[in-house]
C-alpha cells in the first residue's frame, strides 16, 4: 500500500511539473492557462477575448540531446521534435532506429571541421587543471594527442573500445558540448568518419577524425646515419609506418621538398627519396614526416663519400747523385684519405736511417744522398672507403744534371702601371718583362695604348693562357703562358673589370662596369667561349638579369678550385640596391629565378660557396637601420636554411671547402667556421685584430691536409697568419705600405695576396710602389721588389 502512495506522488509530481512547463507564466492569479493543460510541442496563450487556447510553441529551451524523427529528420531534443509536429499539424513519433544521424544534411563538411576543433579545445581547457603544477615532469602534458585519448575513453561509456548513436548522444550533455556548434555535433562523426560504415566508432577513426596517427617509427630508427657514394644512385627509406595509410613529406634542411623540382632528387610511390647521381651538394640532413596530427619525424643524415683526388709535385725531375729529391703529395677525398708512398709498386722502406724520411702525415717525402738505384716511380696512394687513386713523381739520377722542360711555370705575374713583370720566387729574379709599347703578337696594337697600363683582374686556364681585363682599354688581353708573349685581344662593353672562370664550360664570365663610374653606368655581362682552346676568341651576351643590364652589381661564381665545381650549374646575380639575388643558369646563360631576402633585410654583397652540403653564404651589408649579417641559403632549394646575425663579415671558403673565413673589419675580428664531412658548419674561434684585411689566401697547412690563411691589410705594413687548426696567429711585419684605398678603384682589395698552389711555399704581396715575395713555411719576408707602382693584379702560374 505504501508502494502505490509512492508511485501516485511521483507521477502527480510528474503532472505538475509538465502542466507547469506548458503554462504561459504569469503573475495575475485568475490568469486562465494556469487551469489548462498543453500537449506537447504546444503553450498556452490568452486570446484578444482574455479566453485561454493552445498554440504551437514560439521556441524551445536551448539544449542539446539530438533525436530523430519518423520524418527521417533530426531534431535537437524533444521538444523541437514535438514543436514541429505542431507547426506542421502531423504526429512525427521519435525513430530509435537513429537513420536521421547518417541523412541529416545541415552539417556540411565546413561546419564539421570547426565543431571538432571546438570540441577538442573544450576538452582540452575542461583536462587542464589551471591550479596544477606546471613543472610536475611526472604529469602528462595536455597536448592533442593527450587530449583525444582521454575524450575516447570519457565518451566509450561501456568501455567496449566502440563508440555508438547512444554514446554519443549521452556524451552531449554530460561533457557539455550543447552550446558549441550550430547544427554538428559529435554524432556527427558517424556520418563523417565512420571508415567502415558500421555506425560505431573506433579509436582508429576517433584518431583520424582528430587529426592524431596511429603512425610510429621503430627507437633505433629515429636517426639513420647513410653514406651514398659520389655519382651512384640511393634511396632514403622512410621507416614511419601506419594506419591508415599516411601520407609522407620530406624535408631537407629543415625545408619541404615536396612539390619541388630539384634536379637529381625524386620522391617515389613508396616514399622513399631516391637521388640520381648524389653530389657532395646532396650531404645534409633530410627528415621524413608523417604529418597527421602529432608529427612523427625521422631523421636521416646524409653523407657522400668522394674517392680521393690525388696530386704529387713535382712530377718529374732528374737529379745528381749526392743530392737530394723532394716530393709532396696532396688528396683530397671523403673521408680525408690515408696516404702512404710506393717505389716501383713496392713499399718504401723508410728505415734506412737518414736517407729516407716520410713526414707524419706522409704529405711529403725526402730522399738524402741520392744513389743510381734511387730511380724510380714514387708512387702516392690515397685511400679512404670510395676507393683508392695514385699519382706517380718520376725521380731520374744521372751524372749529368739535365733541365726537364715544362715551360716557364712557377711564376709570379705582376700586372703593374708599367706593364707586366715574371718573377721566380725562388731565386727573386725577374723572367719576363712585357712592357706597354711591346706590340701585340699579329696586331698593330700595343699591351697598352698609353704609358702607364690600366688592369682590372686576371685568371690563369690550365697552364695555357692568361686572360686580363684592361678596363680603361675596353677589352680582354690573352697571354700565352709557353711564349710568355700577348697573342690576342678580345674587344669587350665598355670598361671590363672582373673575371671568372668556369672549369666545366670552359667560359670566362666578364663583368663590365660601362662608364668609370662604378656606382653609376649600364652594367653588362659577357661571356668568352673555348676558352683553353687556341682560337680566335670573341664575347657573347647573358640575357638581361630581371630585365635590366644596368642594376647588376656583382657576379658570383663557385671557384674553380673547388671540388665538385663540374656541378655547379647556378651562379648568383647581385643588383644594386635590391633585397635578393638573382639565380643565373650558366648553360643557356639565363636568369631562371629571383630570390627575395626581403624578409631578413638582406642587401647581398658578397657570396661564398662550400661544396659540403651546398650552402651559399650570403653576407648582407648594413645599411641605416639594417645591421650587416650573413644568411646561409641551400643550393639545392634555394632556401635561407640560418640566419646569422653574430657574423657580419665578408664569407671565404677554404679550397677543400672545410672551412669558413668570415673577416669584419668594422669590429676588427676574423671568425672561423669549420665544414664536417656531414654538412654540418660549427664553430671554431675568433681573432680580433685592427689589421684592417684587405685579401686573404689560403697556404697548405705544413704536414697536414688541411689549409692555413694569411691575410694582407689596408693600411698597415703587416701580414697576418692564422693556423686554422689551432688558432695559432702570427704577424709577419714590415713588408711595405699598400696604395691607398683611392687609388685603386676596381674593388676593396687595395692590397691583394697571392699564393703558389697546392705544393708551392711562396706568396707575393705588393705595397704601393713594390712587391714583396714572402716564405708561407717559415713566415719571413723573402725579399722586396722595388720600382713596381700599383702591381695589384697577380696570378700564379705552377707546374704542379
Amino acid at each position: 500500500m505504501k508502494t502505490i502512495i509512492l508511485v501516485g506522488t511521483l507521477l502527480l509530481a510528474v503532472v505538475e511539473a509538465r502542466t507547469r512547463l506548458h503554462f504561459k507564466k504569469s503573475e495575475d492569479i485568475n490568469d486562465g492557462c494556469l487551469t489548462v493543460y498543453c500537449g506537447n510541442g504546444r503553450e498556452c496563450q490568452t486570446n484578444q477575448d482574455g479566453d485561454p487556447e493552445c498554440v504551437c510553441m514560439s521556441s524551445c529551451k536551448p539544449h542539446r540531446k539530438p533525436v530523430c524523427g519518423s520524418d527521417g529528420k533530426r531534431y535537437d531534443n524533444h521538444c523541437e521534435l514535438h514543436r514541429a509536429a505542431c507547426l506542421q499539424n502531423k504526429k512525427i513519433a521519435i525513430a530509435h532506429n537513429k537513420e536521421c544521424f547518417y541523412n541529416d544534411d545541415r552539417c556540411n563538411k565546413e561546419d564539421y571541421v570547426v565543431m571538432k576543433e571546438q570540441v577538442l579545445q573544450h576538452h582540452m581547457d575542461e583536462f587542464t587543471d589551471p591550479s596544477a603544477d606546471t613543472g610536475n615532469a611526472a604529469a602528462p602534458p595536455v597536448n592533442k594527442k593527450f587530449t583525444v585519448s582521454m575524450m575516447f575513453g570519457f565518451y566509450d561509456a561501456d568501455n567496449n573500445e566502440l563508440l555508438d548513436d547512444a554514446e554519443l548522444v549521452k556524451v552531449i550533455s554530460k561533457a557539455r558540448l550543447q552550446d558549441l556548434t550550430g547544427f554538428c555535433s559529435v554524432l556527427d562523426l558517424l556520418r563523417y568518419d565512420d571508415t567502415n560504415q558500421d555506425r560505431q566508432i573506433d579509436v582508429d577513426e576517433f584518431y583520424a577524425a582528430f587529426g592524431i596517427s596511429m603512425v610510429s617509427v621503430p627507437d633505433d630508427s629515429l636517426v639513420v646515419m647513410t653514406t651514398g657514394k659520389l655519382g651512384e644512385g640511393l634511396y632514403l627509406k622512410c621507416a614511419i609506418s601506419g594506419e591508415p595509410e599516411i601520407r609522407i613529406r620530406w624535408k631537407r634542411n629543415g625545408i619541404d621538398l615536396t612539390d619541388r623540382d630539384i634536379e637529381g632528387i625524386r620522391t617515389l610511390d613508396d616514399h622513399s627519396l631516391y637521388f640520381t647521381s648524389p653530389t657532395t651538394l646532396h650531404t645534409g640532413n633530410y627528415t621524413c614526416h608523417a604529418n597527421i596530427g602529432e608529427e612523427v619525424v625521422q631523421t636521416h643524415v646524409l653523407k657522400v663519400e668522394v674517392t680521393p683526388e690525388v696530386k704529387v709535385c713535382p712530377r718529374s725531375q732528374i737529379l745528381l747523385p749526392g743530392s737530394y729529391a723532394a716530393m709532396k703529395c696532396s688528396a683530397f677525398g671523403i673521408p680525408q684519405p690515408e696516404l702512404s708512398w710506393k717505389k716501383n709498386g713496392v713499399v718504401m722502406d723508410t728505415t734506412a736511417s737518414g736517407h729516407i724520411t716520410v713526414d707524419a702525415n706522409s704529405t711529403s717525402i725526402l730522399v738524402n744522398d741520392l744513389k743510381y738505384e734511387d730511380t724510380g716511380a714514387y708512387a702516392c696512394s690515397a685511400v679512404n672507403p670510395a676507393g683508392k687513386q695514385e699519382a706517380v713523381a718520376s725521380l731520374f739520377i744521372e751524372d749529368q744534371r739535365r733541365t726537364m722542360h715544362h715551360g716557364p711555370l712557377d711564376l709570379f705575374y705582376v700586372f703593374h702601371d708599367n706593364g707586366i713583370k715574371v718573377y721566380d720566387p725562388k731565386t727573386c729574379q725577374l723572367s719576363r718583362s712585357i712592357l706597354p709599347a711591346d706590340t701585340i703578337v699579329g696586331t698593330e696594337f700595343h699591351v697598352c695604348s698609353s704609358d702607364t697600363c690600366s688592369w682590372g683582374d686576371a685568371v690563369e686556364i690550365n697552364r695555357k693562357f692568361i686572360y686580363v681585363t684592361q678596363p680603361e682599354e675596353n677589352r680582354v688581353i690573352i697571354i700565352e703562358i709557353n711564349t710568355q708573349q700577348v697573342i690576342e685581344v678580345v674587344p669587350t662593353d665598355n670598361v671590363p673589370v672582373e673575371l671568372q672562370y668556369v672549369k666545366y664550360l670552359d667560359e670566362i664570365w666578364v663583368l663590365c662596369w660601362g662608364t668609370l663610374d662604378k656606382d653609376n653606368g649600364q652594367r653588362t655581362i659577357e661571356i668568352i667561349r673555348k676558352a683553353s682552346e687556341h682560337i680566335a676568341h670573341d664575347t657573347v651576351h647573358t640575357q638581361p638579369i630581371g630585365n635590366h643590364f644596368d642594376l647588376v652589381q656583382g657576379i658570383f661564381i663557385p671557384p674553380s678550385a673547388l671540388s665538385m665545381q663540374d656541378e655547379y650549374r647556378y651562379i648568383y646575380v647581385v643588383h644594386k640596391d635590391e633585397l635578393g639575388l638573382h639565380k643565373i643558369d650558366m648553360e643557356i646563360m639565363a636568369s631562371i629565378k629571383a630570390i627575395d631576402l626581403s624578409e631578413y633585410d638582406c642587401y647581398p654583397s658578397d657570396l661564398a660557396f662550400t661544396p659540403i652540403g651546398g650552402y651559399v653564404i650570403v653576407r648582407c651589408e648594413g645599411r641605416d637601420s639594417v645591421t650587416a649579417k650573413q644568411l646561409i641559403l641551400d643550393y639545392l632549394t634555394d632556401d635561407v636554411i640560418t640566419v646569422m646575425d653574430a657574423i657580419k663579415g665578408k664569407p671565404y671558403v677554404s679550397p677543400d671547402g672545410r672551412y669558413i673565413i668570415s673577416v669584419d673589419n668594422d669590429s676588427g675580428s676574423v671568425t672561423v667556421q669549420t665544414v664536417s664531412e656531414c654538412g654540418c658548419i660549427a664553430p671554431s674561434f675568433d681573432v680580433h685584430t685592427n689589421l684592417h684585411v684587405s685579401d686573404i689566401a689560403f697556404y697548405p697547412a705544413k704536414g697536414s691536409h688541411t689549409y692555413d690563411i694569411f691575410a694582407s691589410s689596408q693600411d698597415k705594413t703587416d701580414v697576418l697568419f692564422v693556423d686554422l687548426k689551432d688558432g695559432k696567429v702570427e704577424m709577419i711585419t714590415g713588408v711595405g705600405q699598400a696604395m691607398d684605398l683611392t687609388e685603386w678603384r676596381w674593388n676593396a682589395n687595395n692590397r691583394v695576396i697571392q699564393g703558389s698552389g697546392s705544393f708551392g711555399p711562396y706568396l707575393l704581396s705588393p705595397a704601393a710602389q713594390s712587391v714583396f715575395i714572402l716564405d708561407g713555411n717559415t713566415r719571413e719576408e723573402r725579399c722586396q721588389i722595388n720600382n713596381i707602382t700599383h702591381g695589384n693584379v697577380v696570378v700564379w702560374v705552377g707546374s704542379c
